[in-house]
């Protein structure tokens, strides 16, 4: 496991689970640890300052560069995580 995904999973210790103490014993709390991740992936995506195609108009130059930098961002997505797939 990377170091970015150890941080997430550490701050995702409690004994509350949705809010509710469970039995006073730190659990893990697998519903915000998924929400970090994704919260992860929409700062990488809106850093990435995509175009918006819905205020541009579009053309296929358009949407060939618009597939390259959605590829760009899943590559900084998987870097971010040390993903090798």
């Amino acid at each position: 496991m990377n170091d970015r995904i150890k941080e997430l999973a550490d701050q995702c210790w409690n004994t509350h689970i949705d809010g509710v103490l469970v039995d006073g014993q730190l659990h893990f709390d697998h519903r915000k640890f998924a929400d970090k991740i994704i919260d992860e992936c929409i700062t990488i995506i809106k850093d990435s300052h995509l175009p918006d195609p819905i205020m541009e108009p579009v053309t296929y130059i358009h949407l060939f560069h618009y597939r390259l930098l959605l590829y760009s961002v899943a590559e900084k997505i998987k870097q971010n995580f040390q993903v090798e797939k």
